[in-house]
């Protein structure tokens, strides 16, 4: 529930402004609930004071590509890139907002080195596939990604059985305080 974590963020922020943790855990929230702008405030309000933190522009990332806003998204990531030249995540940020721009080939680019970095991120697979598809490489989108080594289907061993002996210590409650 959005709207309480929102709440309960203001209430920690009022007893301390500075909070850097319910800071990003508000603007979190609020982009969770579509609050893209306010989110966004929060994040340039935290980047006057940090300029280089890495956490604001992780979550700022995210707010842009939320707001179809390539041109900050390639800032931020780029600036991301500067602290961070071998994290997979950081170039698969920068493949998103080149392909919000159109920029399909450069995107690609860009997951292919995330890809050489963390060939096992299907995050990233994923987003390669789409930018294929999306710059009409539709035959090279269905052959690629290949599949990730040691993944498999679910055998009798990794399989996981309900105990219906097991019982709770309490009863669970939802976030209101309802017993499920």
């Amino acid at each position: 529930d959005y709207v309480t974590a929102i709440r309960l963020y203001n209430q920690a922020l009022a007893i301390d402004p500075e909070y850097k943790k319910a800071q990003l855990a508000l603007a979190d929230a609020l982009l969770l609930d579509g609050k893209f702008d306010e989110s966004r405030t929060m994040l340039d309000k935290m980047l006057v004071k940090e300029p280089d933190n890495e956490e604001v522009l992780r979550e700022l990332g995210k707010v842009t590509v939320a707001q179809n806003d390539p041109a900050t998204c390639l800032k931020t990531y780029t600036a991301l890139q500067k602290n961070k030249p071998q994290d997979a995540n950081v170039f698969n940020g920068l493949g998103v907002c080149y392909d919000l721009s159109g920029q399909h080939d450069v995107a690609q680019e860009k997951y292919q080195k995330a890809m050489t970095l963390a060939p096992d991120n299907l995050n990233v697979r994923s987003n390669y596939g789409l930018s294929l598809a999306l710059g009409g490489k539709t035959k090279e989108a269905i052959e690629r990604p290949k599949p990730v080594e040691g993944i498999t289907k679910a055998r009798e061993s990794r399989v996981v059985y309900y105990d219906p002996t097991y019982e709770v210590p309490e009863d669970i409650k939802d976030h209101t305080g309802q017993v499920f």
